[in-house]
């Protein structure tokens, strides 16, 4: 039966992991298929909806002439922690 050195594999795999962060290695990649026509059409509707939404709620308020400040409700992020 082998047995192994979890306190060695433990900290070598930290070092490994730290080195690809370090080198970028880790980071998500972009995408390299282009985006369905109707795929993007139909999120970009939903985008615009979701700004009209939050303009009417005034939630989404002008602070500039680029600039704009969105305020988030408590209740949305009860559930996440």
């Amino acid at each position: 039966m082998a047995t192994y050195r979890w306190d060695e594999l433990k900290a070598r795999h930290r070092q490994v992991r730290q080195m690809l962060l370090r080198s970028g290695s880790l980071k998500r990649l972009p995408r390299t298929r282009p985006r369905d026509p109707d795929e993007e059409a139909l999120l970009i509707q939903i985008a615009v909806q979701r700004i009209r939404r939050a303009r009417a709620d005034g939630r989404l308020t002008r602070c500039g002439d680029r600039r704009w400040r969105l305020r988030f409700d408590k209740s949305l992020h009860q559930g996440v922690q």
